[in-house]
Formats: C-alpha cells, sequence, structure tokens
C-alpha cells in the first residue's frame, strides 16, 4: 500500500489527464460499491417491513413503513407522508427516537 505522503506527493506532479484518470476510476469503484449495498438492502428488505433511515433534510432518524422497492431507491411511509429514499440509507426495524 502507497503510503499518503507519497500520494499527495504524485497528485502534485501528475498532468492533468492522469488525474482526470483517477477520478473517473474513483467514481467508478464509488458508484459500483453503492450500487452493492443496495443490492444487499434490497435483498434484506420486502414491502411492508418497519424501517428507518436519516433524513438528511432533517437530520434525524425517522422510522416508517416501506411501501414500494425500486431499483435503487424504496418509498417509506412516515406518518401521513410519503419518503423516495435511497435504498443504502434505509435500515430495518425502528429506532427510539428522543
Amino acid at each position: 500500500m502507497t503510503g499518503k505522503s507519497e500520494v499527495e506527493a504524485w497528485m502534485m506532479s501528475a498532468s492533468l489527464e492522469e488525474l482526470q484518470e483517477v477520478v473517473s476510476t474513483y467514481n467508478t469503484a464509488l458508484k459500483l460499491a453503492r450500487e452493492r449495498v443496495a443490492a444487499v438492502a434490497k435483498m434484506s428488505l420486502s414491502v411492508d417491513d418497519e424501517v428507518h433511515f436519516i433524513s438528511t433534510r432533517r437530520g434525524t432518524v425517522l422510522n416508517g413503513t416501506l411501501t414500494k422497492l425500486m431499483r435503487k431507491n424504496c418509498l417509506i411511509q412516515v406518518g401521513s407522508s410519503q419518503w423516495k429514499v435511497p435504498l443504502a440509507q434505509v435500515k430495518p426495524g425502528h429506532i427510539e427516537v428522543e
């Protein structure tokens, strides 16, 4: 494994094309990792399951009922509102909110 300082030194001397290639490779790896997380979540969840997720809008944990599974997202009924949430952010079970 290459040390952090070696990577930083390489980045400072790399050409624009080399840096663009690294960013492209990183973005592809990140996308594949997110797809794997979503696939695992999708296999462990089903409609009418009680789930929770952290709202990026409110910054709080929300509990709800899974109403629909889609390719990368799901719909969760939270009270009287429905949220479209990425599967990677959904966890099974309820969490007590203070």
